[in-house]
């Protein structure tokens, strides 16, 4: 996992425990060219380790992007898997 991607899953778990209603975190990737307009309604995120296995989904009822370095995501649901074939 590259330093950056840790540093987003660092406090996007932070927010998970910290805020479950509206969690909000920092994406920390100055170079990050994600953005919308509107908010993003009902959204599923997998992520996934180097042999393909999930390691964690992440579900929310919206996600708004503020700008490139802050997302807030209301009724957030995260999910962590054991990273193998056993989706533990």
């Amino acid at each position: 996992m590259t330093a950056p991607r840790a540093t987003r899953l660092v406090r996007l778990l932070f927010a998970a425990g910290a805020l479950p209603a509206l969690a909000t975190f920092s994406l920390a990737a100055p170079d990050s060219r994600i953005s919308s307009p509107t908010p993003v309604k009902n959204f599923s995120l997998p992520f996934f380790n180097d042999d393909g296995f999930h390691t964690m989904l992440i579900r929310g009822r919206e996600a708004l992007i503020a700008n490139p370095a802050r997302v807030e995501l209301t009724d957030m649901t995260l999910s962590l898997y054991s990273g193998d074939a056993t989706r533990a």
